[in-house]
């Protein structure tokens, strides 16, 4: 399971309307995300979770979760550019970026 750091919050657009948002943090990338974009989500290793969630840690160690993930925590797999689009939502877009090719050409 991956961690994402994240805020939510829940308040009222207007009088008995209740609406919860939220977003997930990012911060600048590890060397493996690097070549694919310039931010990442912030992940929290599986130690720090009850630390974001349940402590009211000081601002300063709150801080010192926010930073690029381990090196070796992901894997990168090239997919195919269809995970572009929100059009496209079925399992070729996961499928090894060669085979993709050939299955986007059907």
């Amino acid at each position: 399971m991956i961690y994402f750091a994240g805020l939510y919050e829940s308040w009222r657009p207007t009088p008995g309307e209740k609406e919860r948002t939220f977003t997930i943090i990012t911060t600048t990338p590890n060397l493996l995300i690097e070549p694919v974009h310039n931010r990442m989500p912030v992940i929290l290793e599986d130690e720090a979770v009850d630390d974001w969630i349940y402590v009211r840690p000081s601002a300063s160690s709150l801080t010192d979760l926010l930073r690029p993930a381990r090196e070796d925590l992901l894997i990168a797999t090239p997919v195919s550019t269809r995970v572009n689009s929100v059009k496209n939502d079925d399992p070729g877009c996961l499928l090894p970026r060669i085979e993709s090719m050939a299955h986007d050409s059907r």
